[in-house]
């Protein structure tokens, strides 16, 4: 009789188990920008989810829009600080803390995305002076 709740409660496992919803992955994407465009440098896919995001607003100035897509469809979006600009920061000849703003013309950084399929699109985008949008695509195999 010791037998019976024992098989009962493995077979109630294992029904929990086939019906467990596929675990959430994050990829980490290092990339190379220069002001061409961006190329994938590696791309690894690790159990995780990535954090909620603050607001759904805007990107800030200085920052790219992000928008991953799966197959024909837009899965996640973002925004990452621009790559290519960087923050300095010097003490002025009066002795004060001075920032500004400095373009590079590389720079390699890794941005975390959903890792939803095997292949993604990523998009970046920058506001340009014009008000128009210019887009770096890049395909990930994961």
């Amino acid at each position: 009789m010791r037998l019976l709740p024992a098989l009962l409660l493995g077979f109630a496992v294992l029904a929990l188990a086939g019906a467990a919803p596929p675990a959430e992955r994050i990829a980490f994407v290092e990339l190379r920008f220069t002001e061409g465009g961006a190329e994938v440098v590696s791309a690894e896919a690790v159990p995780g989810r990535l954090k909620a995001r603050r607001s759904a607003a805007a990107p800030r100035p200085g920052h790219l829009s992000v928008e991953v897509e799966a197959g024909d469809r837009a899965v996640w979006s973002g925004a990452v600080p621009d790559p290519l600009v960087r923050r300095r920061e010097f003490v002025n000849a009066a002795g004060g803390l001075e920032s500004r703003l400095e373009r590079v013309e590389e720079a390699v950084v890794t941005v975390r995305i959903p890792a939803v399929a095997a292949r993604q699109t990523v998009s970046f985008a920058r506001a340009s002076a014009a008000g128009r949008r210019v887009v770096t695509r890049v395909e990930v195999s994961l």
